[in-house]
């Protein structure tokens, strides 16, 4: 993040640190900020799932979420460094999974589910404490929050004010993977914006209606999840050839399958 704020410095943007959102007045020719009575032609909200961009501008709002908790350790033995082990449990996941993911110098253990259940990360250590070694672990940070996983909202954009990434519900309903599709549509939103300010284009809203995934396939299997199957089944379908192959093609597939179509970036290319 450090780096990405000093790029886009060094390409002239201002970068206020600690700075929270207080609002914006409409003008004739756009906003006026209240922070610091700027003004500015365009408004992006990449404020996350709950946005207060959106609601002060009655934009589409998230409304179904996961939500998660992390713990990051040292010192845990056991654990394979090229692998992320991922937990199916309908009692303490309903909805998810839980997760241990070797990271630098540190072990990320948590686990998310559906609301309005509340994730129970240590009956999750219990559980898995036979497979990793957490004798001479120390607990060194913990996170948590929510994850939005309804799919895009709608409205995304009205007038100066444009949503991307948690806050536009641009995650995945089905793997509740965000991180790629926030970058993609902060890409995609800057050249929108460029091309609308500088070269008359297309509003950015409509720009970005054609290229934000819809997540038709995902949404439907967000809610075959969510029936959330016994413990039993699931370990049935682990030993599956079917259920193998079926989760390869969700979680390792070529960028743009099953994603609600082909994504198409600028200048013609796909990914």
């Amino acid at each position: 993040m450090a780096w990405l704020a000093e790029r886009a410095q060094r390409a002239g943007a201002r970068v206020d640190f600690a700075t929270s959102w207080r609002g914006a007045e409409r003008q004739s020719d756009g906003l006026r900020l209240k922070h610091d009575a700027s003004t500015t032609r365009m408004l992006v909200g990449a404020d996350g799932p709950v946005s207060t961009v959106a609601r002060d501008f009655k934009l589409g709002a998230n409304s179904e979420f996961l939500v998660g908790v992390e713990t990051e350790y040292e010192n845990v033995r056991g654990i394979d460094d090229d692998r992320l082990h991922c937990f199916l449990d309908s009692q303490l996941a309903g909805g998810y999974i839980g997760w241990v993911i070797p990271g630098a110098g540190v072990t990320q253990v948590g686990l998310a589910c559906s609301r309005p259940a509340k994730p129970r990360l240590d009956e999750f250590m219990k559980k898995i404490s036979t497979l990793y070694d957490f004798s001479a672990a120390k607990a060194v940070a913990r996170r948590g929050g929510l994850i939005p996983v309804g799919g895009r909202v709608a409205p995304f954009s009205a007038g100066p004010v444009l949503l991307i990434g948690d806050a536009a519900g641009i995650v995945s309903p089905l793997t509740a993977g965000g991180i790629h599709t926030a970058l993609d549509s902060g890409w995609r939103a800057a050249h929108a914006i460029a091309d609308y300010l500088l070269d008359g284009g297309a509003h950015p809203g409509a720009a970005l209606d054609r290229h934000y995934p819809h997540f038709r396939l995902k949404r439907l299997l967000r809610r075959v999840l969510e029936l959330n199957p016994p413990n039993s089944l699931y370990n049935f379908l682990l030993s599956s050839a079917p259920f193998t192959a079926a989760a390869r093609m969700v979680y390792f597939h070529r960028r743009g399958v099953s994603s609600g179509g082909k994504a198409k970036s600028g200048h013609g290319r796909e990914t």
